[in-house]
């Protein structure tokens, strides 16, 4: 009698995620999105999904299974093995030879960060003039065709690649496959003077490749789908919302004066009633007009000691928000940069987060403030409707008043602030990462 031969298993589901940004300082929104991400799928792939094999991949090394990372990578210092040393060693020799691109990058962020503003916009409107920055781009071209193909030999295994930010597209203008590319927002084409040219320029190229190799698109939010939808020929069976979200762990209400009182004296900010601004400080987040609505509020309100947090590392265009008499100003504060510690303490005690962006794909920093209890006064427009709705207050972006009334609302109406504190608790509940992922 013939022996039946054993079915062979079915070959595993192989997914590759783009995941530079990790590689990257700082911590930006899309950072945050991918850290976030890459743990639920971690948890996913694991427990409901184990003929699933996904690995991410940073430019200059060999892919990392997902598994490795979360693993051993966020295990505490105190637990010790071979396998955690032998993968740490391995991020940090990737590191070391990174691309091109990936140090150039690395070197433009050093630049910006160590420079006033005003000195590093010299130097960018120098570059650009020049004809030094067409031999650079030159350059940069025959370095990428060279990356690219080596990067196709790696690619051409995965069944599909992830890419979290368009301007990481044109690495892989030479590797075919199914791609699915996140599209966290179209500032390069609604606001490109947000940007720096360089930085629009790569966006559009980014989506411009993902419609070449016919992407799937991953939007944020419905806001964002519209947008992308208008402005490029993609299919409505290719283009799908999956929102963005907050740690929970991390975010969510304290309110000891105890933990508040540390983080004050941490950043040297004073004891007192005070709305919070938080992003990377550039144009597009219009924080100008905040301080110039909260200006208006301390005149209107002498009596009150109030004070403007604004949270948030440098980052381009900030000559106009960072002018002397705002810098000197005994009511603002400046932090610099916030570890994300000590954000949830400054979300819970805040008066409300002043978010009045001109345009947001998604927007973090509000649903985290929410997760947290406070109230939001944000942009009226793209997709922060959306994501906060009646749980907090709209104001017109462009009008200072506007802006200055709804923080007078919440200054002098306790309840308003109740009612919105508990329907943010309520609304913030309705996105996780799980469910994302």
């Amino acid at each position: 009698m013939p022996v039946k031969k054993k079915a062979d298993s079915p070959r595993p589901r192989r997914v590759l995620i783009e995941a530079n940004k990790l590689l990257m300082p700082g911590n930006d929104g899309v950072k945050r999105y991918l850290t976030e991400l890459l743990d639920s799928l971690a948890m996913l792939e694991q427990k409901l999904f184990p003929e699933w094999e996904i690995d991410l991949y940073v430019l200059g090394g060999n892919p990392i299974k997902l598994r490795e990372r979360r693993e051993e990578l966020h295990r505490t210092n105190t637990v010790a093995g071979q396998e955690k040393e032998r993968i740490e060693k391995k991020i940090e020799a990737i590191k070391k030879r990174r691309p091109f691109e990936v140090r150039m990058l690395q070197a433009k962020e050093k630049v910006r960060d160590s420079l006033p503003g005003w000195i590093y916009q010299l130097l960018i409107r120098a570059y650009e003039r020049l004809p030094i920055r067409y031999l650079f781009l030159l350059y940069r071209k025959a370095v990428t065709r060279r990356e690219n193909r080596a990067l196709a030999a790696i690619f051409d295994r995965y069944d599909l690649i992830h890419i979290p930010l368009p301007q990481n597209f044109h690495y892989l203008q030479n590797v075919r496959g199914k791609f699915l590319l996140t599209v966290h927002d179209l500032t390069h084409k609604h606001f490109p003077g947000f940007h720096t040219a360089d930085n629009a320029a790569q966006a559009e190229e980014g989506m411009q490749q993902a419609m070449r190799k016919n992407a799937h698109i991953l939007a944020v939010s419905e806001a964002t789908k519209a947008d992308v939808m208008q402005e490029y020929p993609v299919d409505a069976d290719r283009i799908h919302v999956v929102y963005e979200a907050c740690n929970h762990d991390q975010f969510r209400p304290h309110k000891g004066r105890e933990r508040l009182k540390t983080v004050l004296e941490k950043y040297r900010l004073p004891d007192c009633r005070y709305f919070l601004a938080l992003s990377t400080l550039e144009p597009r987040k219009n924080l100008l007009n905040t301080i110039k609505a909260f200006e208006a509020l301390v005149a209107e309100c002498a009596d009150e000691n109030l004070a403007l947090f604004i949270c948030g590392k440098k980052g381009w265009k900030t000559d106009g928000l960072l002018k002397k008499e705002h810098v000197a100003d005994k009511n603002i504060f400046f932090t610099g940069f916030v570890a994300e510690a000590d954000l949830p303490v400054l979300y819970s005690h805040a008066l409300a987060l002043c978010y009045v962006s001109f345009y947001e794909g998604f927007g973090l920093p509000p649903l985290e403030a929410m997760a947290c209890g406070a109230t939001v006064i944000y942009g009226g427009n793209s997709s922060m409707p959306e994501v906060i709705g009646d749980a907090g207050l709209p104001a017109d972006p462009g009008d200072a008043g506007d802006i200055k009334t709804q923080m007078k609302i919440l200054l002098q109406d306790e309840k308003m602030r109740v009612l919105l504190s508990e329907k943010a608790l309520m609304r913030a509940r309705q996105f996780s990462w799980m469910k994302a992922a």
